[in-house]
């Protein structure tokens, strides 16, 4: 070996032009910073649209509550009782084979 042969270093990197892979790393990396904030940026307004939506249920919800207590408020007390106390069909046919069988 002369002395102008030069020793490959294990840390050194083999490239000739180190330089060249770094832009291109970092052109990369741009890219990639650039499409990660497109992508963040995408959720960001589909979270904002999801809020928008739960808030406009939430208020229709409150106004259909609403409207539910004024009506029940102006419904005579007899039909009430007689809505929540509705027997099932099939009870009464049930009822009626009984009969039939004494």
């Amino acid at each position: 070996m002369s002395p102008g042969d030069h020793i490959p270093v294990k840390n050194e990197p083999h490239s000739a032009r180190p330089s060249v892979d770094k832009s291109k790393d970092e052109r990369s990396l741009g890219a990639t910073e650039a499409e990660k904030k497109d992508v963040k940026e995408q959720y960001l307004k589909k979270a904002k649209r999801r809020e928008e939506i739960i808030a406009l249920l939430r208020k229709q919800r409150a106004e259909r509550i609403l409207k539910e207590s004024f009506s029940n408020m102006h419904k005579s007390k007899s039909k009430i009782q007689e809505s929540k106390i509705q027997i099932p069909e099939s009870d009464f046919e049930d009822k009626e084979s009984v009969k039939a069988l004494n």
